[in-house]
């Protein structure tokens, strides 16, 4: 049997992944990552609950898909090849400095989401941040 492809329903899927993670970048630089729920996600991006998960997954995997964006930045890379090129220390803190703010600049709200998911990690337990699955109707932590 052959398998069925839709190209709209691809194109579809990818609008509707996209809205959730930019919403999730938007909202976690706004709010803080421990603030914002999947129905916050799912308000924001205009989409049910169950398409959030279905389609991004839940919070701690659309945040490891935001850091993943920005370590694989070619900003990064370009960075980094510089101060490997540094004759200098001082040569090297300023290539790394420059890079920094290139990448800040780019993308202020991923920059954000770093800082607001460290600044969670010091208020919020770690059983409430954790990506491991919870079973349905077990408390926060009781796996």
């Amino acid at each position: 049997m052959a398998n069925y492809h839709s190209p709209r329903r691809t194109l579809a899927a990818e609008a509707t992944r996209t809205a959730i993670v930019e919403t999730a970048r938007r909202l976690f630089s706004e709010r803080g990552y421990a603030a914002v729920t999947i129905a916050h996600l799912a308000e924001g991006a205009g989409v049910a609950v169950p398409t959030v998960y279905a389609s991004a997954g839940g919070k701690a995997q659309i945040l490891r898909l935001l850091i993943g964006e920005a370590v694989h930045d070619p900003a990064v890379a370009q960075t980094l090849a510089l101060v490997a090129a540094a004759g200098s220390a001082a040569e090297m803190v300023r290539a790394t400095a420059a890079g920094v703010r290139r990448r800040s600049a780019k993308n202020q709200p991923s920059s954000e989401v770093f800082r607001s998911r460290l600044s969670s990690l010091t208020r919020t337990p770690a059983v409430l941040i954790s990506s491991e699955p919870r079973s349905e109707g077990s408390p926060k932590g009781e796996g």
